[in-house]
């Protein structure tokens, strides 16, 4: 009888350490803070120059399953990458990755420069949503020149601390980013639209 009970036991630890978890593709719901697609040109002003940049790369991830015995959580991840715009030599790269409950998100404003034109600093903005709810203040309202934008983040990096060349990055939500400031040339760069 104790054989049985033992065979069982170890049967049913098997089954349980051998199957497959699920894991979903990556919600179209929380694109919303990165809704760029493939080929899109993101224009932004600073009242007397234009600059464009073109959205590169966008990724979303798959469903996908993997053996309960790896011992591995569920992520989802999307991405987007612009080219290089060579007035001010910067690229800007947005991440997200979703655990299901909590989503992360990063937007990296990347410097180029110097004698092989390479990646010489690079300015991070984070953010959260947990249960549906974003960890920073959203904004209501927010007027920009005539124009007013709804669900607004605002994101300031520490310049006591660190020294940004981007410091200031306002994204409104199914939009994305609409204006980001250069601290050190003193620009503010604002969305055409």
């Amino acid at each position: 009888m104790i054989k049985r009970i033992f065979y069982l036991l170890i049967l049913i630890l098997m089954i349980g350490c051998y199957g497959e978890t699920d894991c979903p593709k990556y919600p179209e719901s929380k694109l919303s803070w990165l809704p760029y697609e493939l080929n899109d040109v993101l224009q932004f002003s600073d009242n007397m120059d234009t600059i464009d940049l073109l959205i590169k790369e966008t990724f979303l991830s798959e469903a996908y399953s993997f053996k309960n015995n790896c011992k591995c959580e569920c992520e989802a991840n999307a991405l987007f990458n612009t080219d290089i715009n060579k007035t001010i030599d910067i690229k800007i790269e947005g991440y997200s990755n979703f655990y299901g409950t909590k989503t992360d998100y990063k937007y990296n404003f990347i410097e180029y420069g110097g004698d092989f034109y390479s990646a010489q600093s690079s300015d991070d903005f984070h953010f959260s949503d947990e249960n549906n709810v974003i960890t920073n203040e959203i904004i209501a309202e927010y007027q920009i020149g005539d124009k007013i934008y709804y669900n607004v983040l605002k994101l300031e990096i520490d310049t006591i601390e660190r020294n940004p060349k981007y410091w200031r990055l306002i994204i409104a939500n199914s939009i994305g980013i609409i204006q980001f400031d250069d601290r050190k040339v003193n620009k503010t760069w604002t969305r055409i639209e």
